[in-house]
């Protein structure tokens, strides 16, 4: 009835008490492109299971998905750490929402509570422009926006055992591990600190950098490896693919403003760490219009960066593990606001930033190196 401005809210894989025997598919996939994995209680069992339906909805190849944070099923003496780690693991899956019974407002918490949910959803915030773009194309391949690293027990596709990871990839280039316990439930240690038993997907020439420290190309975590590691409340165990371009919209303080149209706010690429003779194009997908493409070349000490042209839109460059070239030049329409660039040291990030992109900008920087 409403056409392509709505979208059926309902449930891909939901489960009853027994997890083995009791899941099972709800909505057919042509109709279901965005909802929630069913309603959970608010402990971090809750959490977990809200996990496992995750990894069964994308093994079914359900699009897009997420799940109630705190749980559904609420009380009002909910945990802070339990509200903090459900909004962390909602920041990164296509779907973040916040809703059920008890207390869902992070600033009844505390101050830092509604600090750190302020900054995660900022990030979901961030990640409109790939979201959208990597939801599409799952939907277009039939198949999930998420990829688990739990394998599907193909010879029994209709049982649901527990999943031996919960770690998964949002599109192709980032990778997530979901924090489902904290330390304190268990032996009363710090409030907050948690274990993540971690697997990293390729081989060796697959490379996966902190995605919020993209610039510490010497914390590099190779494919094929396993970590564990301690995370803090502030934390969360995110990682991307080195080497990717991923458009992102921009920095996430500067979403925050009630005349923002985060649909079609500025795309920034953001190149995570190029190695030489690598070569990258990206395209972002619109709720209507012809997108962008942006590309680059990294060869012979020179990067070559161009975007398509686009009417309304604005963009630009963030090129994270590079040194300061030595020079930078940037082609675009005569009557154009001038684009700018500035060379971050302390995160060895070349930013490029433009108001108007209405004939296409193309950047060369030479004299560069990978970092």
């Amino acid at each position: 009835k409403r056409g392509n401005v709505g979208v059926i809210m309902s449930r891909p894989i939901d489960c009853f008490d027994n997890a083995d025997i009791g899941c099972m598919p709800f909505s057919p996939k042509d109709v279901m492109w965005s909802g929630w994995v069913g309603d959970d209680d608010p402990s971090f069992q809750g959490l977990r299971s809200c996990a496992r339906k995750v990894i069964y909805s994308a093994h079914y190849n359900y699009t897009n998905f997420g799940c109630d944070i705190g749980g559904y099923r609420g009380i009002d003496n909910s945990q802070k750490e339990l509200f903090i780690r459900w909004a962390q693991l909602g920041a990164f899956l296509p779907l973040m929402e916040n809703g059920g019974g008890g207390e869902h407002r992070p600033w009844k918490y505390d101050d830092e509570t509604t600090f750190i949910y302020r900054n995660y959803v900022l990030e979901h915030y961030k990640l409109i422009p790939y979201l959208l773009t990597t939801g599409n194309q799952a939907r277009e391949a039939g198949v999930s926006s998420i990829t688990p690293l739990d394998q599907l027990d193909e010879e029994h596709p209709l049982r649901f055992p527990e999943p031996k990871t919960f770690s998964y990839l949002l599109g192709e280039h980032i990778l997530v591990h979901p924090v489902l316990t904290n330390i304190d439930e268990k032996v009363g240690s710090k409030i907050g600190l948690a274990h993540v038993a971690m697997t990293f997907p390729g081989d060796s020439n697959d490379q996966w950098l902190d995605y919020f420290k993209p610039w510490n190309t010497d914390a590099i975590e190779k494919g094929g490896s396993k970590k564990h590691t301690m995370v803090t409340l502030n934390d969360y165990a995110v990682y991307v693919r080195r080497g990717s371009m991923v458009p992102l919209a921009p920095t996430a303080s500067t979403l925050i403003h009630k005349d923002v149209n985060y649909i079609n706010s500025p795309v920034i690429f953001t190149w995570y760490a190029p190695v030489s003779s690598q070569e990258v194009t990206t395209e972002v997908r619109e709720y209507e219009g012809s997108g962008l493409i942006g590309a680059g070349k990294f060869n012979d000490n020179t990067l070559t960066l161009t975007i398509s042209a686009h009417e309304t839109r604005n963009g630009g460059f963030d090129i994270y593990g590079v040194s300061n070239p030595d020079d930078v030049t940037i082609e675009q329409a005569k009557l154009s606001i001038p684009c700018v660039h500035h060379y971050n040291e302390k995160e060895s990030k070349l930013s490029i930033k433009c108001e108007s992109i209405k004939s296409g900008i193309k950047v060369t920087a030479t004299g560069v190196k990978s970092m």
